[in-house]
């Protein structure tokens, strides 16, 4: 399997933001070139019917039913793992602009990079590579939050939570639908940039 185009092209656009002071506008560049990205990757490698991919599934108004249940149950385990933890154990630095923003543009955002890496790890890798490998790649496209050293407990525990969510969010878009893996991607980024939102503002962190 020769997908190494799109993994070298993401991983250019995660090192251009990561090297960057990056602020809202530029998040929101970025998973839009993701899309595009995801468009190209499918057009040149694996030709399907993005409509076709899109709805296959069930019913919409079930897909969003499950979706939001799974992301609630997931993003509450997090936010209590993170509640309960040092801030040292955990690399979420590029975050920062993120949950220190209006709940709004936390919410927009969310709803944004829901949809674009859902379509791109979804709908194009997962569908080219397979569930296991599709998650894998999630994970080590998310490294910023886990491997860079130091590595502790806690970044290696945060690094298979991010696993977890790969393997979740494909199942979800193999067994119930796209927009079930899309809602259940948007509900746990909201949840979790809320959750440290609340977490910087009473200074858990700093009583842990």
């Amino acid at each position: 399997m020769n997908y190494s185009l799109e993994l070298v092209c993401y991983y250019c656009f995660c090192s251009i933001m990561k090297q960057m002071k990056v602020n809202v506008g530029q998040l929101v560049l970025f998973q839009l070139g993701l899309i595009i990205l995801a468009l190209l990757v499918n057009s040149l490698l694996i030709k399907k019917n993005i409509l076709t991919v899109l709805l296959n599934g069930i019913e919409i108004c079930y897909q969003l039913i499950i979706g939001v249940s799974i992301g609630l149950l997931i993003s509450g385990l997090i936010v209590l793992l993170l509640k309960y933890s040092k801030k040292k154990h955990f690399n979420l630095n590029h975050l920062e602009v993120l949950y220190n923003s209006k709940y709004f543009t936390i919410m927009f955002l969310s709803f944004i990079t829901g949809l674009s890496e859902e379509f791109f790890f979804r709908a194009v890798i997962q569908s080219y590579t397979g569930l296991i490998f599709g998650a894998i790649i999630f994970t080590f496209a998310h490294s910023q939050f886990w491997i860079i050293p130091p590595l502790n407990s806690g970044k290696i525990l945060f690094g298979f939570t991010i696993l977890l969510m790969g393997f979740v969010f494909g199942v979800l878009y193999n067994m119930v639908g796209f927009f079930a893996a899309v809602c259940a991607h948007f509900i746990f980024d909201f949840i979790l940039l809320i959750g440290l939102k609340y977490i910087r503002n009473t200074n858990s962190w700093d009583k842990s």
